[in-house]
């Protein structure tokens, strides 16, 4: 029979991946959905750049050449992301996974369904096939087609909310602290690109509008710029012989940033009524994107340095400690090593109360999950049961130790035992030497929870001189209790643990002795 424990420490093994498993549910967190998530992503990008564009120049693109292809294939990959929403699972309020297609698809339906579908069918290449009997030149041309499209290409910005969606998403998903400031800045820099990109394609718009029918040389009729006009009035300024596409955007962009983050420099105006509209727009526009971007960088800029705000109050409120108990010198500056060491390493999450909120099965769990690699690492440990490694791991304590900090002397009592979670530790004899270095994943002191009475310590412990440590403690109150619940291991662990330890003491015998001869030798030389 299989326990809850078994099935949450030890989940049934992955099942190997099969072509089936394409029609099957997604699991939302797999790391498989979230590469989709991020081509998606990138769609958005391309769509939301070259359609404003193509909307404000009133570029038709010729049916079925290469970029007309590759608009049709993008939207042929959104209703992909359609099928895909429809096979993922979701979390519903109790946090719960619920993987029933029925309620999948009701959930989608109720929600971005009507965001997605829309703007993913590819409308105007239906229209082009329904009437491919027609001209492929004089289809364009068509003013019913071409408010079709035009509606069609306008209707593909709505996938502007799907990019804010799933940006939103993956703020509030479970990332790091340095992820979650990278996504933040990504998101500040996205809201200003496309607000500043939305904002020249509709300024270019309006000049495009307003373009009036000339006769050329050739006895042609051509549309060109109205000779009040923003571009007609740069170009007779600044003498500019041809205002292209290119440079008439790069214009139209400058004009749309200095317009949001300022009030603009005054060599681009707008003078017709419509221009003017839009820069009033825009203008009040600017006035929230100043305040949102002046808002999230605050933001950004405080996150990032709570850490550091937090460590100077507390050596703050330490130095004051120790000015009103007249501390020595000496000892003052070790005590502030420690506690900046030991606050450096921490974050600005409080561990343990994020731990004590937690049930407590999930919290032994987690214990279990961080710590496991220590417990098996010591003999007499690993052959424990995985039950009895769980009641191990949540009475292990954390602690730091400085460069050089002595973490306790040859000769003293001891009554815990410690794992070396970061960092390296020296292991030093009576005469100052240096037996040995032991490193992270390493463990030192545990006949100090084994013996019956309270034992001398045979070595001093201390932080390597070139970068701290730190480390997890087990007392051996600790341990007898949880070994108490399991009486019929407390005799052969500990039958075990002293053979180990008679042949550690026997190698550390032999290597101090050789060592005393070295000095001794170099002494009488």
């Amino acid at each position: 029979m299989v326990s809850l424990y078994d099935l949450a420490v030890h989940p049934p093994d992955k099942p190997k991946w099969r072509w089936r498993d394409l029609f099957g549910i997604y699991d939302p967190k797999h790391e498989a959905r979230t590469g989709w998530d991020i081509f998606v992503i990138a769609l958005l990008w391309y769509n939301l750049c070259e359609i404003p564009v193509r909307v404000a120049f009133e570029i038709f693109l010729t049916p079925w050449s290469y970029p007309d292809v590759i608009n049709l294939v993008v939207d042929l990959l959104f209703m992909v992301d359609v099928v895909v929403n429809f096979r993922t699972a979701y979390y519903d309020e109790q946090e719960n996974l619920v993987r029933e297609p029925s309620k999948i698809a009701k959930q989608y339906l109720k929600g971005w369904f009507w965001i997605d579908f829309p703007t993913s069918v590819p409308l105007s290449h239906i229209v082009q096939l329904i009437d491919s009997g027609s001209d492929s030149d004089t289809v364009y041309r068509l003013p019913r087609l071409l408010r079709i499209f035009r509606i069609a290409r306008l209707l593909k910005l709505l996938r502007a909310l799907k990019l804010v969606h799933m940006m939103h998403r993956w703020n509030e998903s479970d990332t790091s602290f340095s992820m979650t400031h990278i996504l933040k800045v990504t998101r500040i820099v996205s809201f200003l690109w496309f607000t500043s990109h939305f904002s020249a394609c509709g300024f270019i718009a309006v000049a495009m509008s307003e373009r009036v029918d000339q006769t050329m040389p050739d006895g042609s009729v051509q549309q060109v710029f109205a000779a009040d006009s923003w571009p007609m009035r740069y170009n007779t300024i600044y003498r500019v012989e041809d205002v292209g596409l290119g440079y008439m955007y790069s214009l139209s962009l400058y004009w749309a940033l200095s317009t949001l983050t300022t009030v603009g420099y005054g060599d681009i105006l707008p003078e017709t009524q419509w221009e003017i509209i839009v820069a009033i727009i825009i203008l009040f526009l600017g006035t929230m994107v100043f305040g949102y971007i002046i808002g999230q960088v605050s933001s950004v800029i405080s996150s990032s340095d709570e850490t550091q705000r937090r460590i100077r109050r507390k050596i703050q409120e330490l130095s004051a400690y120790m000015r009103n108990r007249n501390l020595p010198t000496q000892l003052r500056n070790r005590i502030r090593e420690h506690y900046r060491y030991a606050w450096k390493q921490s974050t600005i999450y409080n561990e343990l109360q994020i731990l004590h909120e937690l049930p407590t099965f999930l919290r032994q769990e987690l214990a279990l999950y961080l710590h496991k690699d220590l417990i098996s690492a010591v003999p007499f440990m690993k052959e424990l049961s995985e039950d009895c490694q769980m009641l191990l791991v949540m009475h292990l304590k954390p602690l730091q130790l400085a460069r050089g900090q002595v973490l306790f002397r040859k000769g003293s009592y001891g009554r815990e035992m410690y794992f070396i979670t970061s960092g390296e530790v020296e292991v030093v004899d009576r005469y100052a030497q240096v037996l040995c270095i032991l490193e992270k994943g390493s463990y030192f002191g545990e006949w100090a929870i084994l013996a019956d009475t309270p034992t001398k310590r045979t070595a001093s412990i201390r932080a390597s001189r070139s970068s701290g440590c730190e480390l997890l403690s087990l007392s051996k109150q600790a341990f007898d209790k949880v070994l108490r619940q399991y009486p019929n291991l407390q005799t052969s662990i500990v039958n075990k643990a002293k053979q180990q330890w008679e042949r550690a003491m026997k190698m550390v015998g032999e290597n101090s002795m050789s060592q005393m001869q070295i000095n001794n030798h170099n002494n009488n030389n």
